[in-house]
């Protein structure tokens, strides 16, 4: 929570205009985050927007490094990513896809006294490399030189596919090797496994040991080949191995061609001879490496492969040396670079010159030029002064301008650029011009005021900045007289400066009348010397505000960091105001009573090992009981590879109707996750949710009190909460392809979830006995009362006339026919999810007789099976 990540994301323009960097209007990657289908809204310091580093052209694809600053409350998040053309639109709403990603935020991890995690995080391996943590005998293996390697040596597991590393390490070593005589191991889902180095030899004078490297695919392959994940992770490490070890394709063989066995199988010798399928499948790989089959380019890679491997062992200790170099290198580079910027600051603030009063920014460094393109200039040539207008909105950026007439121009094409405030910028040094026979480009010095001039003129402030820099400009070249002052239009055919330079307003004659002012020709106007007045203090304001920068960015930062530290105490306080605590949920116990295996039991746990839970569905229709599952899951199913399990897997399910059955108890590490199983309970929903079809209302009204409860009793953040697909190393679909797409039933589990959490819709009372009664002073259901009462002594439900206090309730028992408490009133409280039972017999001592008869028996309900 609250942390920035950087994430690396590929765009494309297919549109037809450029994304442009910079300017007023930007393009930008933004994101949006979504919980439970509603939009959250994101404060300033959470819509963080991503420049696009460089102007995309249209048919242009480029990564952005995008930084997203994740949500301050831990939760289940949607992602959605996209741009934005600022002050236009977002992409989206012009009908452009967006990105959508699932990003799970997680709180800062807890520590305890001693410094250890308070809770363990999920255990993903990030290496393949295991060479180092398998066991060994402690006798040493044999060496050989990568130049006795002529076999890529095949094998089979000819076990359970879930079978550990370790335990194959042990088992070879019981066998008297070493420790484990694979070199790589892979496993049905593709991970490759590097498990001892290519130099060990476990097995000298054995072919297959001293001249191979030996690959072993975990499973049975007797009858089947591997699945296409394993088969195609072994055929790119085939090919990569060949590569490296100068061998062919032919290399790859079946252990059982170097030893007496038939490992890996007879899939891989005959029937499907998945031996066939994937030397073709290594063939290509080493084509598209090498160039696609070139033989005389092979050679030729091969002998410097082969130069260049005796090269390589000298270069590991020149590399540490570089790498150290490399280390402090970057450190001082990023001084440099901190000075360089620094330097740059300084020389932006000292580009700037005072010319008649006025202040002159240069800004010619900033701009984009190809100096390539200019040609020197004489002083003596410069015969004109070209007045243009910018044909753009006041406030664009130069950039922007600038960005324009490189289209035609090596550069901007004006000199000095007057911005709307007055403000004057240097654009193209004065002695260069560019590559053209035009006079009134090549001999002049252009001048352009920001803004369109057809039916307004330039600003006060414009005209008198004008008119001091054209005074200026004819004092530096006394060859210059006020008739040299021309706009472009009086050139060339030409809309600048405006239809009204010369005609309308005239801001022509008003320019040159400032002109002669600066010169001192006429007194100053009282307009003129306010606006000298007011142009020096803003100048003065610009000086003070520069100075407080600085301050204000030094404040901002300290109101930053007290923000997040009253955040910090504002969250705690909300964590600490949660004192709702959910009830646990009304469920059957079936521990005992399914199908287990008679030999095989499952593993044991702590409580506190736990820390996810996993979402299942049962893939079956939604009538099929937990003992059907339970027998499925103890039977052995050779077609599908799976070997008996000691009972039913899930922990806890759900039927269609919302009842609860717990059939394992909570410590039981049972079978629903692979390899995830020590730390998860699993929670299966009885159906199969696929194209649109989702749990009922009652099944995620309870699996989501289910859920509740036991976040709440084993200390399980909602972040933990996962289906069975989002686990690493489960390609599956469960629990659905409507989980988080399509009608996206995690979202409405999840979102019922945070309402119990906080007391919403949690049934008050556990059993309602409702008993008819007429509106006052009319008769009530007084021999019914009566008959209940050895009933009541029994099991002690609430007792009450009013259907809207029974809708308080998790069950309802009715007493009495629809004369007394209607069928509508019946449903009613069905549909506010109560459980309801009616206790009606023929009159009113054979409900005595139902209601006493269920009272010593010990059965509170007739159609469920529940107590408590």
């Amino acid at each position: 929570v609250g942390q920035t990540a950087i994430v690396p994301i590929t765009v494309r323009n297919v549109g037809a205009i450029p994304w442009e960097w910079g300017g007023e209007q930007p393009f930008r990657v933004g994101y949006r985050y979504y919980r439970n289908r509603r939009l959250l809204a994101l404060g300033a310091d959470k819509d963080v927007r991503t420049d696009v580093p460089a102007t995309v052209a249209p048919d242009t694809q480029i990564t952005i490094d995008v930084r997203l600053a994740l949500p301050d409350q831990p939760g289940n998040y949607t992602l959605e990513l996209d741009l934005v053309h600022e002050g236009v639109t977002w992409f989206k709403e012009q009908g452009s896809p967006v990105l959508t990603r699932w990003v799970t935020v997680e709180p800062p991890e807890e520590v305890d006294a001693d410094g250890r995690r308070a809770k363990a995080s999920l255990p993903v391996p990030l290496f393949a490399d295991v060479s180092m943590k398998l066991p060994r005998s402690g006798s040493p293996y044999a060496q050989r030189s990568l130049d006795q390697i002529r076999y890529l040596v095949i094998s089979h597991t000819a076990t359970n596919p879930r079978v550990r590393l370790d335990h194959i390490a042990q088992t070879h070593i019981r066998y008297g090797y070493p420790g484990i005589v694979y070199d790589f191991v892979i496993d049905p889902a593709g991970q490759v496994f590097k498990v001892s180095e290519l130099e060990d030899v476990a097995q000298p004078r054995e072919q297959w040991s001293e001249r191979g490297v030996n690959i072993c695919l975990v499973g049975d392959f007797s009858a089947q080949s591997p699945p296409l994940s394993q088969l195609d992770a072994t055929s790119r490490l085939c090919a990569w191995l060949a590569q490296n070890l100068s061998l062919s394709p032919d290399a790859i063989v079946g252990l059982g061609e170097l030893s007496r066995g038939r490992s890996p199988g007879e899939s891989f010798y005959a029937g499907v001879s998945w031996k066939g399928i994937l030397t073709r499948q290594v063939r290509l790989h080493l084509a598209a490496l090498t160039g696609h089959g070139d033989t005389g380019r092979v050679q030729e890679l091969n002998s410097m492969l082969a130069e260049q491997k005796t090269k390589q062992s000298g270069q590991t200790e020149r590399i540490g040396r570089l790498e150290t170099e490399r280390v402090e290198l970057t450190r001082l580079n990023q001084r440099l670079q901190d000075e360089l910027h620094e330097l740059e600051r300084l020389a932006l603030q000292q580009a700037t010159e005072t010319v008649g009063g006025v202040r002159i920014h240069s800004r010619i460094e900033q701009l984009p030029r190809d100096s390539s393109r200019y040609r020197r200039r004489r002083a003596q040539d410069i015969r004109y002064v070209v007045v243009h207008h910018s044909g753009t909105a006041a406030d664009a950026p130069l950039e922007r301008i600038a960005a324009a007439h490189r289209i035609d121009w090596p550069g901007i094409l004006y000199d000095y650029y007057i911005h709307a405030d007055g403000q004057i910028s240097q654009t193209q040094p004065l002695d260069e011009v560019v590559e053209t026979d035009e006079e009134y480009l090549a001999d002049a010095i252009h001048v352009a005021f920001a803004g369109t001039f057809d039916e307004q003129i330039p600003t006060g402030e414009q005209l008198l900045s004008g008119g001091r820099l054209l005074a200026w400009l004819l004092e530096r070249f006394p060859q210059l007289r006020a008739e040299s002052i021309r706009g472009v239009s009086e050139f060339v055919d030409h809309a600048s400066p405006g239809a009204q330079w010369m005609s309308g307003q005239a801001w022509k004659e008003m320019l040159l009348a400032s002109v002669r002012r600066q010169r001192g020709m006429v007194e100053p106007s009282d307009v003129e010397s306010n606006l000298r007045g007011r142009l020096e203090e803003m100048e003065r304001d610009v000086e003070v505000a520069e100075r407080l920068n600085q301050e204000l960015i030094e404040e901002r930062v300290r109101l930053q960091s007290e923000n997040l530290r009253i955040q910090g105490q504002l969250n705690e306080r909300q964590q600490d105001a949660k004192q709702y605590m959910a009830p646990q949920p009304a469920m059957r116990t079936l521990v005992d009573l399914l199908p287990k295996h008679p030999t095989l039991r499952y593993e044991r746990r702590p409580l506190s090992q736990i820390t996810h839970i996993a979402i299942h569905h049962t893939a079956t229709p939604p009538g099929m009981a937990p003992r059907r599952i339970a027998e499925l899951h103890v039977a052995p199913d050779a077609g599908r590879g799976k070997e008996a399990w000691p009972g039913i897997g899930y922990h806890y399910f759900i039927h269609a109707d919302g009842a609860i059955d717990q059939t394992n108890l909570l410590e039981t590490a049972s079978y629903h996750v692979y390899k995830h199983n020590v730390y998860s309970v699993g929670i299966v929903f009885a159906g199969s949710f696929m194209n649109g079809k989702i749990p009922s209302s009652a099944q995620l009204r309870s699996g989501a009190h289910l859920v509740a409860w036991l976040m709440q009793e084993l200390n399980i953040p909602l972040a933990r909460v996962w289906g069975h697909r989002e686990f690493p190393d489960n390609s599956t679909v469960c629990p659905g392809s409507e989980w988080t797409t399509g009608n996206r039933w995690r979202d409405l589990l999840f979102e019922r979830v945070e309402q119990i959490q906080a007391g919403i819709g949690v049934k008050s009372i556990r059993h309602y006995m409702l008993f008819w009664q007429r509106a006052y002073p009319g008769p009530l259901a007084r021999q019914d009362y009566i008959n209940a009462i050895n009933y009541v002594m029994r099991f002690r439900p609430v007792l009450g006339f009013s259907v809207q206090d029974a809708r308080n309730a998790e069950y309802v028992t009715i007493v009495g026919s629809e004369a007394g408490v209607s069928e509508a009133e019946e449903q009613l409280l069905r549909q506010n999810g109560c459980k309801v039972e009616r206790i009606a017999g023929r009159n009113e001592d054979e409900t005595n007789r139902i209601l006493s008869d269920m009272a010593a028996l010990g059965r509170r309900f007739r159609t469920f099976d529940a107590d408590f």
